[in-house]
């Protein structure tokens, strides 16, 4: 074959050339499909599973709670059921919740008398009206500890010396109108009756099983070790309460388990979404929670719709309606404060929705929140689960988050104005309130 003279090279070159810009065109094609895929979140798995959920209503500004109908719940899990469904008897030492699958709406009822109540006990919902008061006396009632819990005792002791005491630490929350019982650990365990507890949620359920694990008296940086990143392994139960049960220590000891999965959702992802509904049974106690995030816990890029979320929740409720019997409680879910580092004092009222977008926190979408909670308060009630709504009380507390003393922040300027430290008032407060739900002092 003849050499090409300089005009036939010319033309092989840019023959050459109009092939790779093809190809790349092709690919930035599919990688702009790819990017589609990623920004509506899993459509796909929804109507694979709609199926289930035919009556499930359309993202829009205001979604309207529906009650779960028969076949959500008894076509929710295939299969063998048997193995994860609670048993029939107590476990010894304790007295078995009523949980009546037929008697309608509202369906538990506590068995149990109240054990403690104040003068003016908090019936409804009036334990969340109220405001922070400080408490220079206060001191906090366990030693800070962990790289990620522990990092605002560190940073602070850091910036203000050894001897000074946080003050979001000295702060209570005070309701207008009913009286709570202050933290008792013997009480709190008396109000177990024996009972184990199961938390499942993400990483903001992570920290107050952990936060209420060293009220009780443990030690040890347990999320340091458990944690919900995708290298660590779960939480494999901590024992408490020994001394109120001592002939419990060596045969089924009282205990507090965390399961994380950010959504509920029935599937599993490595070391993010756990599959929570296989171990309920094994828990007279179970506190349920979906957190304040709206991405994909295996690919942040992926966001979880509306729409997505109360998919979700429904499905949760499902399997809760049809696994499980026992005491439900549904704990709601506060709004983070945008630039939190700036506030010196609680707020006297909660932060506008403008207050919501501005800036980077406008993408976490945090202003969507309440309209969430209205809709999981409505469906769990209807489920017969305490509702445990720390949301009004939380937003009030902008002191106490880890805000620039994340431990990433020196290295990739990050702060974190959702997260709180422990000890501090909102974790701690969050456990007064739930021994005042088991005590029967917050009767809802």
């Amino acid at each position: 074959m003849p050499p090409l003279g300089k005009a036939g090279r010319f033309r092989r070159r840019r023959i050459t050339l109009y092939i790779a810009i093809s190809i790349i065109i092709v690919l930035l094609l599919l990688l702009w499909i790819e990017n589609g895929k990623v920004v509506d979140e899993t459509h796909v798995e929804v109507s694979q599973e709609r199926r289930l959920f035919e009556n499930i209503p359309q993202e829009k500004e205001s979604i309207l709670y529906e009650p779960l109908r028969q076949e959500e719940i008894d076509g929710i899990i295939p299969g063998n059921l048997t193995p994860f469904i609670s048993p029939n008897g107590p476990h010894e030492g304790q007295e078995l919740p009523h949980f009546n699958y037929t008697d309608g709406p509202y369906r538990y009822r506590n068995p149990y008398n109240p054990m403690h109540r104040t003068s003016r006990p908090c019936d409804g919902l009036l334990y969340t009206k109220g405001k922070w008061v400080y408490n220079s006396s206060k001191r906090p009632q366990y030693t800070s500890r962990g790289t990620v819990l522990g990092c605002c005792e560190r940073g602070f002791r850091k910036e203000f010396g050894p001897d000074v005491v946080r003050n979001e630490t000295q702060y209570e929350w005070k309701p207008d109108s009913c009286e709570l019982v202050p933290w008792d650990e013997e009480l709190f365990c008396r109000s177990l009756r024996g009972r184990s507890i199961m938390m499942v949620g993400d990483s903001l359920s992570d920290h107050w099983h952990a936060s209420l694990y060293y009220l009780l008296g443990g030690e040890g940086d347990i999320y340091e070790r458990e944690g919900t990143s995708r290298t660590r392994h779960r939480c494999r139960g901590h024992v408490i309460c020994q001394k109120y049960y001592p002939n419990r220590i060596n045969n089924k000891p009282v205990k507090i388990f965390f399961l994380t999965n950010q959504f509920l959702e029935t599937n599993y992802h490595s070391f993010r979404n756990f599959l929570w509904w296989k171990d309920i049974h094994r828990y007279p106690i179970l506190i349920l929670n979906s957190g304040s995030w709206m991405v994909r816990p295996e690919n942040e890029r992926r966001r979880i719709t509306d729409e997505n979320y109360y998919f979700y929740m429904r499905r949760a409720a499902s399997v809760v309606r049809r696994l499980y019997k026992g005491t439900v409680i549904w704990r709601t879910t506060f709004r983070g404060h945008p630039f939190c580092w700036q506030y010196t004092e609680p707020l006297t009222t909660p932060l506008t929705l403008n207050a919501y977008k501005e800036g980077i926190y406008e993408r976490y979408r945090w202003y969507a929140i309440p309209a969430r909670n209205a809709y999981t308060t409505a469906l769990w009630k209807d489920m017969g689960a305490h509702i445990l709504d720390v949301a009004p009380m939380t937003d009030l507390m902008p002191l106490g988050h880890m805000g620039k003393y994340h431990p990433k922040y020196e290295s990739m300027n990050a702060t974190d104005c959702l997260h709180y430290c422990s000890p501090g008032a909102t974790y701690d407060q969050w456990s007064v309130l739930l021994m005042n739900l088991l005590i029967g002092n917050i009767v809802d």
